[in-house]
Order: structure tokens, then C-alpha cells, then sequence
């Protein structure tokens, strides 16, 4: 059954403690097909950061990141736990160890960039900003304030938590990955198109 909302936020103005549930929210919930039991889930990452702009390449190197925050102690559902692993699956190049790096339009009718897409990370603070947390973890390991302001800028690499090597990123072409193209008036797959 899908679960009750259990994001809350505090009020700056007067203190209380109230849902942070959208509409859309509210309605999805509140649908009878859409409900767990039959197998649909929705999941949201709660930030998605980009760094648009890299030392020595500009705009023509961008990185990006999910990033999943859990406040006040809080764990990770098992259900946000297996959909974030198969979005960092499916956003990371896991063949070659590392990060997925694509070329994209940078923008609707942009020029064409590279993006280094790092996948997905949780992370935890026992209170509910760096500032009011007595400690923060990045997936699990210990980190102080400092070092996520690098890892938001991506002056760290959020993967191994060292310093980010920006020579290295111009140097390593992916290769191409033919998909099986689908007919559905042919029953076999063919190779066909490259990502």
C-alpha cells in the first residue's frame, strides 16, 4: 500500500512543523491504480545539481548529480533505496567503473556540451540543515560542512570523496553502445541505434 506522506518542514515565521505534500502529491496518493500494490511507486530525488561550468573547459564540460536528502536521523526506505540504485545503474557507465560521459545539447537548441553524469547519492543529517547537524553522512561516510560544499561544486568527486581531476576528463572517449532496436512486427531484436 502506498505509504502516508512523511515529509514535513518547519515554518521560519512561526515555528510549526506542516506537510511539504504538493497537490499533485496529495493526488497521486489518493488514486486507487496508481497504488503500490499494483506494482506503481513514484520517487523523487530531491535535488538534481549541476555544475554548468568546469575549470580550463567552461560551458563545454558540465557534471551533474541526484542527490537524495534524509533529515533529523532519518534512513532511506527500502523502496527509494532500489529505485535510487537503478537510476545511478542506469545514469553510470558501470562497465567502465565510472561515471557516464555523453554528449548533449546544451539546452533546447544549445550547443553541443559533454556531461559527466555521476548517478545518484543519500545524503543524511542528524539535524535538518549542515548548520543545526551535529554530523553528515555522503552514502554513508562521515563528512563535515566544507567537504560537501566541494562535493556540491564538484571540487570533489562525489564516487571516491577525493579531489576532482578535471585533466582527466577531456581524455577518455566513451565507446558506443549499440541497443537492440524493437519492431513490433519483427519478433527479434537488431542492433541499431548508439548512446
Amino acid at each position: 500500500m502506498t505509504r502516508k506522506f512523511e515529509t514535513f518542514v518547519d515554518c521560519p515565521a512561526c515555528g510549526n512543523r506542516h506537510s511539504s505534500e504538493s497537490a499533485f502529491q496529495r493526488w497521486f496518493r489518493a488514486q486507487r491504480e496508481l497504488d503500490s500494490a499494483n506494482g506503481t511507486v513514484v520517487a523523487d530525488f530531491d535535488f538534481v545539481i549541476q555544475r554548468y561550468s568546469t575549470p580550463g573547459f567552461g560551458r563545454s564540460f558540465q557534471c551533474v548529480m541526484f542527490l537524495e536528502v534524509k533529515t533529523n536521523k532519518a534512513m532511506i526506505k527500502s523502496s527509494q533505496s532500489k529505485t535510487l540504485s537503478l537510476a545511478k545503474q542506469l545514469l553510470r557507465n558501470q562497465k567502465a567503473g565510472g561515471p557516464r560521459i555523453e554528449w548533449l545539447q546544451d539546452g533546447p537548441k544549445g550547443s553541443w556540451v559533454r556531461v559527466k553524469h555521476f548517478g545518484g547519492f543519500l545524503l543524511r543529517m542528524s539535524g535538518t540543515s549542515p548548520e543545526n547537524s551535529e554530523w553528515m553522512e555522503w552514502n554513508f561516510k562521515r563528512i563535515n560542512t566544507d567537504q560537501l560544499i566541494r562535493l556540491l561544486r564538484f571540487d570533489t568527486d562525489p564516487i571516491t570523496l577525493k579531489a576532482m581531476d578535471w585533466r582527466s576528463n577531456h581524455h577518455h572517449h566513451e565507446k558506443t553502445l549499440l541497443l537492440p532496436i524493437f519492431d513490433p512486427n519483427v519478433t527479434t531484436f537488431h542492433e541499431g541505434v548508439s548512446c
